[in-house]
């Protein structure tokens, strides 16, 4: 075991201790076999009992998952306030309070994922119509294909496609005045398609750094909830 994975493991427990190595945790936890994924499902299932305390809702993880339970089975077949309770509940935290702390969109659609995850896998799966909102503000996990071409041109070696094909261009008609036609055509075309190449993988390395960097953002946007 290296030093990073140590210090997620003992991370782990350090959040296995805070929610009570009850069956419901262990149940929950059991199904994932990657020391990180459980860090950060554990996390999120805290924050989610902290809120819920928060509200003056003192329920351990297996209290939560009874309570659903009783308030889907043993309310009155039209009383559907109290049978979707954990589902409002649910909502209130990931449109209202976690949009009011600044989480992303994609944050909150995670941590949504894995609190109704916590509940199917404890055979208590929550009742009722749920969904994540659409934040106003703009999330950096999706960059557009402006900010991408944005960000080409600022950087010395890099280029755009629609650029490289301007050059092109011009360099083909300044050479030759059939627009490109014969051996010479055929080089400034292989060019072309070079410098095409060259930006399209440009902007995938570009690409992958942005997502990489987004799941690094939402650990800490996790963490520091």
């Amino acid at each position: 075991m290296n030093p990073l994975q140590g210090q997620i493991k003992r991370k782990t427990v350090r959040m296995l201790e805070e929610l009570g190595r009850g069956p419901a945790v262990e149940r929950f936890l059991n199904k994932y076999g990657k020391d990180n994924t459980k860090r950060i499902y554990s996390i999120v299932l805290a924050l989610y009992l902290r809120w819920l305390k928060s509200k003056g809702v003192n329920f351990t993880p297996d209290e939560l998952v009874l309570d659903n339970l009783r308030c889907i089975y043993e309310s009155a077949a039209t009383d559907v306030q109290t049978k979707r309770r954990h589902t409002d509940w649910l909502d209130e935290f990931v449109n209202s309070y976690l949009v009011g702390i600044g989480r992303a969109q994609n944050t909150r659609t995670v941590s949504a994922t894995i609190i109704q995850r916590f509940y199917r896998r404890n055979d208590s799966p929550l009742l009722g119509d749920f969904q994540v909102s659409n934040a106003v503000q703009q999330e950096p996990a999706r960059p557009l294909k402006s900010s991408i071409d944005h960000s080409f041109r600022g950087s010395p070696t890099g280029t755009t496609t629609t650029t490289a094909d301007a050059r092109v261009r011009q360099d083909t008609q300044a050479v030759l005045p059939g627009g490109g036609c014969g051996p010479q055509g055929q080089v400034l075309g292989l060019r072309q398609r070079h410098l095409r190449d060259d930006a399209d993988l440009t902007k995938s390395r570009l690409l992958f750094r942005v997502q990489r960097g987004a799941l690094h953002q939402y650990s800490r946007a996790i963490a520091n909830c």
